[in-house]
């Protein structure tokens, strides 16, 4: 049986303290619904969601792998002598590598062919896979543990390669998800919704039913085109760059944390 995630009780908080504690302005009245803030009218989002499922972005999300990427794309690209700062990539995040390597050779006026783009993507992948130590992030298990425990269907949904997922995540935390969509099996990346439709499709639940937790800009406009709602995280990014997310959060420890309290009151209920 699905958790149905309709009856949090909301509470009005002020603008202040959610600029304080989250760092971003909302343009809407703000809810504290128990574990997390939301941006616009809890009425309207008590009546609309319907959690069967949880997506999970990769890279910045379940393992701290962001710091390894943006350093085997800068060796990748200083070989084509090219400076490129972290913000480049970071703000990327999500889109295939192909696409992200393409859009920073347009935004410093390099056009190149297919096959050379192609080496630069294998080239950079090579790096990473050398150099990554990145690891599980903290909270990971623990979440993706209640969320099972709770009946929620789980799904990975991210733009980096298969073989890059498989060099970082542990195979039995790979095991728990439902659905893995990975850059591999879409023509397009993200923001284009296709991976999180894709996930949904293959779990069997319709995308409102679908709560996303991503940490970049274009992980969340995939999410809200896919017609889902989202959780961000400022592991890699802070709040005012995380637009149109539902919630907030500092991580998947604090999510599990706010979890696991919220699930304990709906007991006591």
């Amino acid at each position: 049986m699905h958790l149905k995630c309709s009856i949090f009780m909301p509470c009005k908080v002020s603008f202040l303290e959610t600029l304080q504690t989250k760092g971003v302005r909302p343009l809407f009245p703000c809810y504290r619904l128990n574990f997390a803030v939301v941006t616009q009218p809890a009425s309207r989002f008590l009546k609309d969601l319907s959690l069967k499922a949880v997506l999970f972005d990769h890279d910045g999300v379940l393992v701290d792998s962001m710091p390894f990427h943006v350093r085997a794309w800068q060796l990748a690209f200083a070989e084509r002598e090219i400076a490129l700062a972290p913000q480049e990539v970071l703000l990327s995040e999500g889109s295939r590598s192909v696409e992200l390597a393409a859009q920073i050779f347009k935004r410093h006026d390099v056009v190149l062919a297919r096959d050379e783009l192609n080496e630069l993507v294998a080239r950079k992948q090579a790096l990473y896979r050398a150099m990554t130590r990145a690891n599980v992030s903290p909270g990971t298990r623990r979440l993706l543990s209640r969320l099972k425990q709770a009946g929620l269907l789980l799904g990975l949904v991210t733009g980096s390669a298969l073989a890059n997922v498989k060099a970082v995540l542990p195979p039995s935390v790979l095991a728990l998800f439902d659905a893995v969509v990975t850059g591999d099996d879409v023509a397009v990346g993200k923001p284009d919704p296709a991976g999180y439709l894709a996930a949904a499709k293959g779990l069997g639940v319709e995308p409102e039913a679908c709560l996303v937790v991503e940490n970049a800009p274009l992980g969340i406009e995939a999410a809200r085109r896919a017609g889902m709602r989202v959780a961000a995280l400022t592991t890699t990014l802070d709040g005012s760059q995380l637009e149109g997310a539902d919630y907030l959060f500092r991580d998947l420890q604090e999510m599990a944390e706010s979890w696991e309290q919220w699930m304990e009151e709906r007991k006591l209920r």
